[in-house]
Formats: C-alpha cells, structure tokens, sequence
C-alpha cells in the first residue's frame, strides 16, 4: 500500500511556519514542502505572484471586492493571485496563469482551493510521464470558496488559468516526505524576494 504525509498548505506562513506580509510577491517561500508559484499575466515582476490580504479587498478600481474573504467563515487571510497591471496596491488581474511547480514528483495532488471563480477556471496538471489532464472548474458567483479535487498521482507541475480576478486559497498534497530529496540539493540556493523592488514604471 501507499503512504504518504497529508499537507495542507495556505499562504499565510512560510515552509517555516513564519508569517507572510499581505501584498508582498512571492515564489520560493514553500520550497520546503518541495514546489515553488510562477505567474504570468497582469504584472508579474520575475514571475511572481502577489498575497492578497482578504480582511481588506479594497475597493472596484483600487482592489478586488470579491476576494473578501467569506462571511460566516473562519478568516482566510492570504490568498495567492496574479497582480493586475498599472496599480500599486494589491488587486487581481483579469487573466492570468498561477503555477506550482514541484521539484519532484509528488505522491498525489489532492485538492486546490478558489476564491471568486466567477468564470470557468481551467486547472491542468502534468505528471511525470508527462501525462496532461485538464480540469475545468464551473463558474461560482457566490462570495464561498471552491475546492477542487485533483487526485492526480505523481504530479510535476498544475497550472490555474484563472479568466478572472480570482484567488487561490490552499493546495493540498500528499507526499512521503521521508523519501523525498530536500530541494536544496537540486538547485543552487535562491532568494525569497525578487533581486529588485517591483515597479509599476
């Protein structure tokens, strides 16, 4: 039989459980749990998505109402997006690609979570034997989460094509973390931050 760790990843920590700042841009910061986020679309400064504090979405033109986070449930905190363009404070862009990359193939993807899905998200998934599969998420106009089931066994990479100012709220991932090479010692080491401060110029 498999065994393998169940982990539950928000975007309220680090991969040493220390606390991320809202608004801040973000890759590596999870490297320990063995993926590191791209994103493409809106602004993207070297690839990085931004943290999106949902106790303060702001407003239409100077944020993303619909990433509050939901009344009547436990406080998200920060959700993962893609930056829109030409604005200084945090908000969604209207398209965008967010991707996790896994440094070695994971036992299993399990589930993902999304904030104002209010167009078809498109999740795909790539496994080691370079197997796609294409997950296509159905609109939800409600201000509630989404989670979607992955359940794809030894994944390399998803990606979330967004189509809309959308969040995402957790991964989860089963993975024998016993076995699992530290990433450390694939790559040389790496900042957390981007080299320069992101400029909208």
């Amino acid at each position: 039989s498999r065994s393998c760790d169940l982990i539950d990843i928000n975007f309220n920590n680090d991969d040493d459980g220390e606390s991320l700042e809202s608004g801040a841009y973000v890759s590596r910061q999870w490297r320990d749990f063995g993926f590191v986020v791209t994103a493409i679309g809106g602004f993207t400064p070297g690839n990085y998505a931004r943290l999106f504090d949902t106790a303060n979405p702001g407003t239409n033109g100077r944020g993303t109402p619909g990433l509050a986070s939901p009344a009547g449930s436990p406080p998200l905190g920060n959700v993962l997006i893609v930056q829109s363009k030409n604005q200084d404070q945090p908000q969604a862009s209207e398209n965008g690609v967010i991707t996790f990359t896994f440094l070695n193939p994971i036992d299993e993807a399990l589930e993902i979570g999304l904030l104002n899905n209010k167009e078809e998200v498109i999740i795909r998934v790539t496994d080691s034997s370079n197997n796609v599969v294409d997950l296509i998420v159905p609109r939800n106009p409600f201000n509630i989460v989404t989670t979607v089931p992955i359940n794809v066994q030894f994944a390399t990479k998803i990606e979330i094509e967004t189509n809309g100012p959308v969040g995402i709220t957790e991964i989860s991932v089963c993975q024998d973390l016993s076995k699992t090479p530290s990433p450390f010692s694939l790559a040389p080491p790496v900042t957390d931050t981007p080299s320069a401060m992101p400029s909208n110029s």
